[in-house]
């Protein structure tokens, strides 16, 4: 028997029928889409005038509000335009934020954004990158573009790192970053090296075909010792000097791509001439940007130490307030520079989802809470770094030392904790806030002068809710004391037992022959 025969013997007939008209509607439904798209391929590269481009202007040292703000030109020029123009006018910033700036800059390229690097007056250290990152470069016949050390700022003042070994590291770092851009958008790489680090120097030769080409010192010499056939032509910068262009020799060296001395000419050499410019102006959410960022790891820090707390006392209260605010401060610091996404937020309201099932429902379990502190540190940790760190070494290394700079201040707020926990109450003002020993009273007993540990097997019954923690009187003495319970939620007027004594806290478990 056929196939089609058993079909039929089925009686599956009639919807092969309906599956062939089915077929037969979206074949001429997508005949229109189709044509579409072959028009689409024969379109040319060169597109029409645009009517509007987007404009930013970062001037000032690189903070994270740089960040923020490139992160909404970009947004804006995919959703509309498709073209940015950056203004610079930045002595640089710090390395990280170097390195964020040029991925942002790089999946905007990705995506299909045109951007575009005007260089007003200074592209100094980081901000050279961050003109390297864009697709074209245009300068002011004043404007500079270069000197991009790595450095290091101590007691106010930028200073030359010392150890040699650490140095060495970033320099090599900085100039890989340097020199994949360059290459990306075929500029002189030699340059782009030479920018970073002043033992490698930059000279113009002529190879044997006549073409002009710019090569390290080291590459230069290199050629002679094999009788390439390369002519000297010029030195750009010696060995012990950085590069550092002006518009004019940028351009001459082929790393920037014209000069224009206005937005409008920038916008003529692109073809876009009379475009109408969109400015993103700097708003205050980028100098809160700014200041979260500053302050990220304080952040962190005060809400672990509140969560340690919350962790020690019954119920929530206070300290688990605390400790929300403080991680979404944090997150959204990381969200407003564009660091933080989904599953960031994700990993963090499922951590303190899980911290609050540890204190609400299952006290005692540990993995809850454990799983839901790990979802929580790692999931701030990730948006501190961004989806671009993992992409290349540099990212990786500035990702392992943001890890490990995160880490050492979690460390550092689990002991102020502990420390604050052991000492706050003794102080005069926190002692004030503490119930202490009773004094004796007109007609009464005199109190007891140092507060009795609980003994094991001592029964007792619950004043409060064990959630773990809470409050129970134990039977012998009628003392009020700190517990936890060693399992489930313990609810308030259940008899307990103490199983285990933790200092002055007891370990408390229901009774079950006193609640038979």
């Amino acid at each position: 028997m056929t196939r089609i025969d058993s079909l039929r013997s089925h009686g599956l007939r009639p919807w092969i029928v309906v599956f062939a008209w089915l077929a037969a509607i979206c074949f001429a439904s997508a005949s229109p889409l189709l044509a579409r798209a072959q028009v689409d391929v024969e379109k040319p590269l060169v597109q029409p005038a645009a009517a509007e481009v987007v404009h930013i202007k970062i001037s000032g040292p690189l903070d994270e509000g740089t960040q923020s703000l490139l992160r909404r030109a970009i947004e804006r020029a995919k959703s509309g335009p498709g073209t940015l123009v950056i203004e610079l006018d930045t002595p640089g910033g710090q390395v990280e934020l170097m390195y964020k700036l040029a991925s942002q800059l790089a999946d905007a390229n990705k995506d299909g954004v045109l951007t575009i690097a005007w260089v007003h007056d200074r592209a100094y250290s980081a901000g050279a990158l961050v003109a390297l990152a864009c697709q074209r470069i245009y300068m002011r016949t004043q404007g500079v573009i270069g000197a991009a050390s790595v450095v290091e700022i101590r007691d106010g003042s930028i200073q030359s790192i010392q150890d040699p070994d650490v140095a060495a590291k970033w320099s090599a770092a900085v100039r890989s970053e340097f020199r994949a851009y360059a290459e990306s958008h075929h500029r002189p790489a030699a340059l782009a090296e030479a920018m970073v680090d002043r033992m490698v120097g930059a000279k113009q030769v002529r190879t044997r075909d006549g073409e002009l080409r710019i090569v390290t010192v080291g590459e230069f010499d290199e050629l002679r010792e094999g009788d390439s056939g390369v002519q000297f032509v010029k030195t750009i910068a010696d060995r012990g000097s950085l590069v550092a262009l002006s518009g004019t020799e940028a351009v001459l060296f082929g790393l920037a791509d014209g000069i224009a001395d206005s937005l409008d000419a920038v916008l003529a050499m692109v073809g876009m001439g009379g475009a109408t410019l969109v400015p993103i102006e700097r708003a205050r959410s980028e100098d809160l940007a700014t200041w979260l960022s500053a302050v990220n790891t304080i952040l962190i820090g005060i809400g672990v130490m509140a969560l340690i707390a919350e962790f020690k006392t019954p119920g929530f209260g206070l300290a688990g307030g605390v400790a929300i605010v403080c991680f979404a401060l944090a997150l959204f610091g990381d969200y407003l520079v564009g660091l933080a996404d989904v599953p960031h937020l994700v990993a963090v309201g499922l951590g303190l989802a899980l911290v609050a099932v540890e204190l609400f429902l299952l006290p005692g379990a540990i993995w809850p809470g454990a799983i839901g502190a790990i979802l929580v540190v790692g999931g701030l940790a990730f948006a501190q770094m961004g989806s671009g760190f993992f992409s290349s070494p540099f990212g990786r290394e500035i990702a392992l030392d943001s890890a490990l700079e995160l880490m050492a201040g979690i460390v550092v707020a689990i002991g102020l904790g502990a420390l604050i926990s052991r000492y706050l109450p003794q102080t005069p003002l926190v002692g004030r806030l503490v119930q202490g020993p009773t004094p004796a009273f007109a007609g009464g007993a005199p109190a007891r002068e140092f507060v009795r540990a609980p003994e094991l097997g001592e029964q007792g019954v619950a004043l409060t809710p064990l959630r773990p923690v809470g409050k129970v009187r134990l039977s012998k003495h009628g003392d009020e004391v700190e517990a936890r319970s060693s399992g489930l939620v313990i609810d308030a007027g259940t008899s307990v037992r103490v199983v285990t004594v933790e200092g002055l806290r007891a370990v408390v478990e229901p009774d079950a022959e006193r609640g038979a």
